[in-house]
């Protein structure tokens, strides 16, 4: 599937829409129109904030997970380990019992949460990711809400990165949502792990399906 295009403002409200509700169209449709209403008078650097009034943590806690989640299959890629969904998880999982990403808030950290997030959200993990790494400091530029059309394409640029990623099975599906045609991938680079990311996996235990 493709996203409508659009004038900016809309593309960011759809985006948005798409990235909270992936298999909830009447969700998409009433975020989208709430959001309008809210940010008709607003700049659109709060987008994110009004979004955040509007729509429940759950929705924000899944996306979040999934965008770590495809991160952290690149980053095993990365550091030239063979990258699994489970150890992907279990770096999340990690991850967020240390709290590195305590300005999102608390996230679950059961197995079954993480799944049942990757389940849901999977489809739209790309662009979570592009979220994630645009608040890093070299890549303030891909910024949703100042420069969608640059998050469009490091999103593209994730997607693509992700062929052959997995041994098994492709990573995303046909049901994966994608942007427009004519959007241009951006160069992207993936860190690898950091040594004390590689080291805790010495003690990761895989499912009997992983």
């Amino acid at each position: 599937m493709t996203l409508d295009d659009s004038d900016a403002s809309l593309l960011r409200l759809q985006l948005v829409g798409y990235m909270h509700f992936p298999s909830d169209e009447s969700m998409r449709d009433a975020l989208i129109v709430a959001a309008k209403a809210r940010a008709a008078q607003q700049e659109s650097s709060r987008l994110w904030r009004i979004v955040s009034e509007l729509i429940p943590r759950e929705a924000q806690q899944g996306g979040i997970i999934a965008g770590e989640t495809l991160i952290a299959l690149l980053q095993l890629r990365a550091s030239n380990i063979e990258p699994s969904l489970g150890k992907a998880q279990y770096l999340v999982n990690s991850g967020i019992q240390r709290q590195k990403r305590a300005r999102d808030g608390r996230l679950p950290s059961s197995d079954r949460s993480l799944r049942n997030a990757w389940s849901e959200f999977k489809r739209v993990s790309h662009f979570w990711a592009a979220l994630q790494l645009s608040r890093e400091v070299k890549m303030r530029e891909c910024d949703l809400a100042e420069h969608p059309q640059n998050f469009l394409s490091l999103a593209v640029a994730l997607f693509d990165t992700t062929a052959n990623l997995t041994r098994d099975q492709p990573l995303l599906d046909a049901d994966t949502w994608l942007p427009a045609p004519g959007i241009l991938p951006l160069q992207v680079s993936i860190s690898p792990l950091a040594d004390q990311q590689i080291e805790s996996l010495k003690t990761y235990k895989p499912r009997v399906r992983d």
